[in-house]
């Protein structure tokens, strides 16, 4: 396992969007796996920095670094999110608003902003 490849995924717990999530970052990135850090609306709970939960999240992160040799790290919203009930144009504003809250992270990683819609097309913010 030691040459696999590794990304990392700050995602919903709904699980309705994680293999389109899985079998888009394998083919965009060229990993054989994805670490998932699940939080109900990630978007929001980042470009809030509400804590402790921020935390556990770049804690998260950094493990997948470090363990993993991570590389690339998604932030991902989607449609119909029951812990970010806002239009797809609110979660892409709190998705550029967490990148710059990640990007403040300085970690040694790419970092990509996605949205899911409800037909599991993904696109890059």
């Amino acid at each position: 396992m030691s040459q696999d490849k590794f990304a990392a995924a700050v995602c919903c717990i709904d699980g309705r969007f994680y293999q389109p999530l899985i079998m888009w970052a394998k083919k965009r990135l060229g990993v054989d796996h994805i670490d998932l850090i699940t939080e109900a609306g990630p978007d929001k709970t980042i470009s809030e920095n509400k804590k402790p939960n921020i935390d556990i999240i770049k804690e998260q992160i950094q493990i997948s670094i470090d363990y993993h040799n991570t590389m690339h790290v998604i932030i991902a919203a989607h449609d119909d999110c029951a812990a970010n009930r806002v239009s797809p144009i609110e979660h892409c504003k709190h998705l550029k608003i967490a990148m710059k809250v990640m990007k403040g992270w300085k970690l040694p990683v790419e970092l990509i902003c996605v949205f899911i819609d409800a037909d599991y097309n993904i696109e890059e913010i």
